[in-house]
């Protein structure tokens, strides 16, 4: 017998508490709900630690958390509760002080008594109920007399006690599917024995999703479908008793704000409140309905949820991630100005103005009109320094700077006369070595110094003249003196304004490229035969030159990072780039904000994180793209011409030039947010796939957000000391290259005779995209893009659209794929399709081209949902699909590839020209046979030949059941037994594991594994076992060794063990 232990999951996070424990004050514990497992982390100096987790609701979802005295916690989800004990001595546990008690009603809020002995809890039938903490058996229950459907809850504690001694002191604060909360306790005359009804608060237009209160500040806080959060004040009579009976309630304001429905609000003191929602959005509110900071957070996904205290605001959101933020700063005004110190800096000295400005670390430099070189630290107060005057560099000067080796600033300097002047100067800004190159006859129009994927420890700069020319030279630097070699001699195509404005290199297919930007907004790419060394030098012309990249306004930076070549331009957007074929191919864009018009600077940091400097109006924003949050934003009124923005000693620096002056600005460098748990994708996944490589398991999954995502699982074997290890997924690699959701893919191994993997997925407007997957020894993991296509008019969809482009294959979505490795490098792609059409295609390794090859309309009728290629024998091969008309049809999938065979050397031998569609004629193949268990559309098919001329196949259907059908495949006599009860939902996935048992998962959240006694025990199929998975909305199944993954709205992963 098997069983499956769950070893690591994804989920989204649907409770959260931030604790102190009485036993270790100096850290803070947060405690995370994903789905039935509770996550502990600690704290300490802000960075956030993982400590261990548990299956605390096994099978139920996490709803929240209660703390009560000591370090007991109680968790409830669902219906059921348990208790748990925080155990921090020697080693941090979760545990378990009482095991899970099941209740007959949704619990949504719990409160424990004083002395912890019991606990009261709210039902979704706004039923208040008094329960024993040892044994759970329930002590009191009363009922409303308002009989109704409750969304939310929030259990009060009596106003003049704060504490929970008896019942009578439990009030239920009720958010009703009538927009009403309603304020109740179980007697509070004690004539009466019927519950009563206080306070009912009016107001809201939609059902309420969670009321909060805050006894000092007397506030109380509602949250609505409708999008507003309504904040009440209750008082007291003055000479009344201070009881919930006597409360008085005024709307004191309502807030607008968000554009979704609103999830939570916290009420942090009397003047702020803090809200999340549906679109995205932390909102900090003042109590009079004014927004203080509005930030839009998690990838612009659902939040679900929050926890505050004293230092931390923890948010959860849809794209899985948990972001803990720095509340002090989070409270702050993003557009306060009270921790930015400004400065002039005037060249009145030397009776000059600046012209240029540039920041290297700590010291900024200034070229002035008279052709005097200026510098000083960027600590306020330092001394204006004269480095050198030159009047060659009178009236104009271009000036970069960068860093060199000891803390040392290289800076290039090129004059109207065609030189270029390198200056290498000392921390102490003393000037140690100076070279002079007549670098042309005409002006030298722009210098840049190149960072990305530099091949050689010296520095690299570019050079470009007047006449479009650009020259690399490679700076050596010695003890008092700097050579240069020149490395390249290119040139840039004609235009108005011709030269570089900027520029990187970097790497693909095992080449060095030189990617740069000229003024008018192009992007060229100039491409070298082998890796640049002292000898070589790349291509005088470009290889793909695309104008207007970011419109009219032009691209402002480039940089190479994580495999892409990423830009910025003043269109406002962010655009990533691959290499393919030495051409530029757009993977990506997105705009970071709608009220960013012109992104300036790109700033790439270790950590993962981007930066982004952004002008808008007369303001500079500096912008993070973790944190989704302005981190500094400047007036600078403007309308300069030479800026310069750094990061050095825990500050942020920004230098412009205005009315002839140099104007600085500093402010200290600020964390926004601390990622806890990692991204993953934002949309149910879709497809699932696991594999080894170098000795190291990954697992590649699709989603409908269109991404593909590769994670490492580490841990995943057993270990040989005390007990089984959990599982952790690892991000390795993301690519977002498909232009709309990715619905399915496959794997296969390279044919080149490397360690490397291909990926094919699919997913709509037909699109088929081939990634291939690189280990190093270090298990760095690499994704590149290599070919895509549009599968229904078989040409390239990195090319261009036009706007002749018919738009009517929009609809059409690739939904299921396999591979065939064949001869020559080659893979023969089956892509079903939802217009009804299996595709095949040839991909050539070599060439890193695809061919459509043919496709076939056959019997039918209806969108393919499933796809299987099973060998039969060495001269048979079956190709079993599924679709919406309920039928499972066998294709002869041998007589596929003996056609192709005879044509395999003539398409392998085309010019490297593009994607195409191939003209050669291929013989229609009808159907090998068809079986027909299912009512409705057949979602997943597996099947497996283990005895001679006996294929046993395994569906799964709309209709809720399960078939199993045993084919002989010399008669095509089909014997079928159907289980229609044993999963309550669609089955959306199913494996053969072996030839006696299988196992498949539903939208009801059931794993079950199927077994027979014997391979001719035909009839005598049954569920072995069942597991519970916590993944809502399951969508994909994936067995790979003794491991199982179950994909949907998160995925889980199984570790299957014989008993």
């Amino acid at each position: 017998m098997s069983q499956y232990k769950a070893i690591c999951s994804v989920q989204r996070v649907t409770a959260a508490l931030l604790v102190e424990l009485a036993a270790d004050l100096s850290h803070q514990y947060l405690l995370l709900g994903t789905g039935s497992e509770v996550c502990l982390y600690s704290t300490e100096s802000g960075k956030w630690s993982f400590e261990c987790k548990s299956d605390v609701l096994h099978g139920r979802v996490v709803h929240g958390f209660r703390k009560g005295n000591g370090d007991i916690i109680a968790v409830f989800g669902q219906k059921s509760v348990t208790i748990l004990k925080l155990s921090i001595e020697d080693t941090k546990q979760i545990k378990v002080e009482v095991p899970l008690i099941e209740f007959p009603d949704w619990i949504l809020d719990l409160v424990w008594f004083s002395d912890s002995s019991r606990y009261a809890f709210v039902t979704a039938h706004n039923i208040l109920c008094i329960a024993c903490a040892f044994t759970g058996s329930v002590l009191e229950i009363h009922r409303s007399s308002i009989n109704c459907i409750l969304y939310s809850a929030k259990l009060l504690y009596s106003c003049n006690k704060k504490v929970i001694k008896s019942a009578a002191d439990v009030y239920v604060a009720a958010g009703t599917v009538f927009n009403d909360v309603i304020i109740w306790n179980r007697a509070q005359c004690a004539e009466s024995s019927t519950p009563s009804i206080l306070h009912i608060l009016k107001g809201h237009k939609g059902v309420i999703f969670d009321i909060n209160i805050e006894y000092d500040s007397q506030l109380v806080s509602s949250v609505s479908d409708d999008r507003t959060v309504h904040i009440w004040h209750y008082d007291f009579p003055v000479n009344g008793a201070r009881t919930w009976c006597d409360a008085k309630f005024q709307l004191l304001s309502v807030c607008h704000g968000h554009t979704s429905r609103v999830w939570a609000a916290v009420i942090l003191d009397h003047k702020t409140v803090i809200s999340i929602g549906e679109d995205a959005n932390i909102l900090v509110w003042n109590v009079d309905g004014s927004t203080r900071k509005k930030i839009k957070a998690h990838k612009r996904k659902n939040i679900w949820c929050m926890a505050v205290s004293n230092n931390y605001l923890v948010t959860c959101g849809g794209d899985m991630s948990v972001k803990s933020w720095e509340l002090s700063q989070l409270l702050h005004a993003e557009d306060s100005s009270e921790s930015i110190v400004r400065e002039q800096i005037n060249a009145v000295e030397v009776k000059d103005f600046p012209r240029t400005v540039c920041i290297t670390g700590s010291s900024c430099f200034m070229m002035t009109d008279q052709g005097c070189l200026l510098a000083r630290h960027l600590a306020q107060g330092s001394k204006l320094c004269v480095l050198l005057t030159d009047d060659r560099f009178r009236g104009y000067t271009v000036m970069s700077s960068t860093w060199a080796a000891s803390d040392k600033a290289l800076i290039a300097l090129g004059s109207a006369g065609g030189v270029l002047r390198l200056i290498l100067v000392s921390h102490d800004l003393v000037v140690e070595a100076v070279n002079d190159l007549d670098m042309c006859t005409g002006k030298v129009m722009s210098v840049t110094w190149l960072f990305d994927a530099n091949p050689l420890s010296s520095p690299l700069l570019l050079v470009t003249d007047t006449n479009g020319e650009m020259t690399l030279h490679e700076i050596a630097l010695g003890a008092s003196t700097l050579s240069v070699s020149l490395m390249g001699r290119y040139h840039l195509p004609k235009s108005k304004q011709r030269f570089v404005t900027a520029a990187c290199l970097a790497y693909g297919d095992d080449l060095l490229y030189l990617v740069c930007a000229d003024m008018v907004g192009s992007l060229h790419l100039y491409v070298s035969e082998e890796r640049i060394t002292e000898t070589t030098s790349l291509a005088t012309l470009p290889t793909c030159s695309l104008s207007k990249t970011h419109g009219k306004g032009g691209l402002t930076d480039i940089h190479f990072f994580s495999n892409y070549i990423h830009t910025v331009g003043r269109d406002g957007f962010y655009n990533k780039w691959s290499i393919i074929d030495s051409q530029l191919v757009n993977c990506s864009q997105f705009k970071t904000s709608k009220q960013f018009d012109w992104i300036a600077k790109l700033i790439p940091e270790g950590d993962g994180n981007t930066k982004l400097v952004v002008f808008h109006n007369t303001e500079v924003l500096l912008y993070d793209l973790l944190a989704e949050q302005v981190v500094l934003r400047l007036d600078c009124g403007g309308g300069h011409r030479s800026w310069a923005f750094s990061q050095a000693e825990g500050c942020h620096y920004f230098a412009y030039i205005k009315d002839k002056t140099t104007n600085l600005a500093s402010k200290a460098a600020t964390l926004p947010c601390t990622r806890l748990v990692g991204e993953h994708h934002s949309g149910k996944i879709t497809d699932c796939r696991m594999f080894s490589m170098r000795g190291r398991d990954f697992l590649v999954t699709s989603a409908d957000d269109g991404h593909v995502i590769v994670c490492e699982i580490v841990n995943a074997a057993f270990s040989h000391v005390s007990h089984e290890r959990e599982a952790v997924l690892k991000t390795r690699c993301s690519t977002l290259v498909h232009i709309s959701n990715t619905k399915c893919l496959t794997l296969t191994p390279s044919l080149a005779g490397n360690d490397d993997v291909l990926v094919f997925s699919g997913g709509g407007r037909a699109q088929l995209l081939v990634s291939v997957l690189t280990c190093d020894a270090d298990g760095e993991v690499t994704g590149a893009v290599k070919s895509s296509m549009n599968v229904t008019k078989g040409v390239s969809m990195f090319r261009r659209q036009s706007k002749d482009d018919n738009s009517e294959d929009a609809d059409v979505r690739i939904m299921a794929i396999t591979s065939h490795p064949l001869r020559h490098y080659t893979h023969l792609i089956s892509a079903a399709c939802s217009d009804g059409t299996i595709k095949f295609i040839l991909y050539d390794e070599g060439t890193q081209l695809l061919h459509l090859i043919t496709d076939f309309i056959y019997e039918h009728t209806h969108c393919l949902l499933t796809l299987d290629c099973v060998p039969v024998s060495s001269d048979l091969t079956l190709l079993i699909s599924g679709a919406t008309d309920g039928r499972i049809i066998l294709i002869d999938f041998t007589q596929i590839l003996n056609s192709i065979s005879g044509n395999l050397s003539k398409m392998t031998t085309r010019k490297k020209v593009s994607n195409s569609k191939s003209s050669s004629n291929f013989t229609l193949i009808q159907p090998f046979m068809q079986i027909s268990v299912h009512q409705s559309g057949v979602n997943a098919v597996s099947a497996q030949c283990y005895t001679e001329n006996t294929l046993t196949i395994c569906s799964g259907g709309d209709d809720n059941c399960v078939a199993v059908s045993s084919v002989d495949l010399q008669t095509k006599e089909v014997t079928s037994l159907k289980h229609n009860h044993q999963h309550s939902a669609q089955i959306t996935g199913i494996q053969s594991l072996t030839a006696d048992t299988f196992v498949s998962v539903s939208i009801d959240q059931r794993l079950h594994m199927w077994s027979r006694p014997s391979p001719s025990d035909d009839k005598e199929w049954g569920v072995e076992s069942s597991k519970f998975v916590s993944v809502a909305d399951v969508s994909t199944l994936c067995c790979y060794r003794d491991l199982l993954v179950v994909g949907g709205e998160g995925l889980v992963m199984f570790r299957r063990s014989h008993m």
